[in-house]
């Protein structure tokens, strides 16, 4: 018998388990009648298998496999190992309603990769923050459901843990699962709550610039849309600057171009800066119609940066107007919003930004008259009528029955009428199709 073999449990010589397992090989002696240390004897073994063969591999050139699976399961997979219930996540998220509730922090859309949960948050549905984020946002429409409550505690527990430290402060996953907090408390149209999300958003950015911590420009993105969202939606003040996440603004010019002569002839009471920013809506309009064939992350992400600083501009327009009580101002800015997102449909299809906008309009419509600026007041309720929902587009049709004598034209009369506005053809095919009902 050789001298002095090391022998394993079961006789087997060290020798050979080495062979086997050509890295080193810790022997641990262990009682084989106590079920933990053998569970976790086994485990080490499976461990060291699977790097052993993955060593193998290297070393070979077979570690490379050519598979390619599906957008979806490459997003969404594996849900068995999430620190929430995976079939219930997984159900959610194909909700036709799950969409409209994660935009604008990120998008569902295959096509939107710039825009995916794991671009933006740069992890997956591992992390124990955002899954649980993410269902507090998905169950926030069910407030009395337990699960909602419970999946916010957890969330927020998580992150004041990761508060803790600078380091996991800083993470985009945890300023991830703060700024969807925030589009819930947004949703519940709660000001003080999302008011509280954003500005704690805003203090880990503060910590981050201070310790050049580098986040994701899809993340930052994320941060101005949910902040100029919520102000619109429910009025929160706003936080952040759009030139904070905006490299390259867009140019002005004190002359715009390609100002639709509808708007010049109102100039005096729109004022330079809508007319600049429907100027602005105008070159998007033919960046658009140059992407119309593409649908790479560089062009969505360079059609989401002029999206960005023209609704930016908008909004100032809009807010301005409520405090001078500049009520036909008001009512451009919110119908030049909802074409925005006319121009192009790829971005934020599922948004819930121009519904909310042709209400805002309609109760603006409703509760002043308008009607004495003819042509403006007509593209105003063909734009307001054609994104709203249907209960919405109902009182749209009443106005126009008893607002305008308007109801014997033909749409080619109407078209011709609203060329001295923003009418491109992509919006005035979309707006033809939601009135086709009402005018022959």
């Amino acid at each position: 018998m050789p001298s002095n073999p090391e022998t394993g449990p079961n006789g087997g010589t060290m020798a050979n388990l080495t062979t086997a397992f050509p890295t080193s090989f810790v022997y641990v002696q262990f009682d084989p009648n106590s079920n933990e240390k053998r569970k976790n004897a086994k485990s080490h073994a499976v461990r060291q298998g699977i790097l052993t063969k993955r060593q193998t591999q290297t070393r070979d050139g077979n570690n490379f496999k050519h598979y390619s699976p599906s957008p979806a399961r490459l997003q969404w997979e594996p849900f068995d190992v999430l620190p929430v219930p995976g079939s219930r996540l997984k159900r959610l998220l194909n909700t036709p309603i799950a969409s409209r509730l994660v935009e604008p922090v990120f998008s569902l859309e295959g096509d939107n990769s710039f825009l995916s949960y794991q671009t933006v948050f740069r992890t997956g549905f591992q992390d124990e923050a955002l899954p649980h984020a993410l269902m507090t946002l998905l169950t926030h429409q069910q407030p009395s459901n337990t699960d909602h409550y419970k999946h916010k505690s957890a969330a927020i527990g998580v992150i004041q843990h990761r508060l803790a430290s600078t380091q996991t402060a800083v993470l985009p996953s945890t300023i991830g699962a703060i700024l969807m907090l925030a589009s819930v408390e947004c949703h519940l149209e709660n000001i003080s709550g999302a008011e509280t999300h954003l500005i704690g958003v805003k203090n880990i950015l503060a910590l981050a610039d201070k310790t050049k911590s580098h986040l994701p420009d899809q993340l930052r993105r994320a941060i101005f849309w949910q902040d100029l969202n919520s102000s619109l939606l429910i009025g929160t003040a706003r936080v952040f600057e759009c030139a904070y996440f905006i490299d390259s603004p867009l140019p002005t010019s004190n002359t715009p171009k390609n100002v639709p002569h509808g708007f010049q002839r109102q100039r005096h009471q729109l004022g330079d800066d809508f007319v600049g920013a429907v100027s602005q809506l105008m070159e998007l309009e033919a960046t658009c119609q140059n992407a119309d064939a593409k649908h790479d992350a560089a062009t969505m992400a360079t059609i989401d940066d002029q999206q960005a600083l023209i609704e930016d501009r908008l909004y100032h327009c809009w807010n301005k107007a409520r405090t001078t009580a500049n009520t036909l101002l008001q009512a451009c800015a919110l119908a030049a919003y909802i074409c925005t997102y006319m121009m192009h449909t790829d971005i934020w299809q599922n948004h819930r930004i121009p519904s909310a906008c042709a209400f805002k309009l309609l109760q603006l419509l409703e509760a002043q008259d308008l009607a004495v600026y003819q042509d403006v007041y007509l593209w105003l309720l063909v734009i307001g009528g054609t994104l709203s929902t249907p209960d919405v587009q109902q009182r749209y049709t009443k106005l126009w029955q008893t607002s305008l004598d308007i109801k014997k034209s033909d749409w080619k009369d109407i078209d011709a009428t609203l060329q001295g506005y923003i009418w491109p053809r992509k919006i005035s095919n979309m707006c033809k199709a939601a009135w086709r009902k009402f005018i022959p």
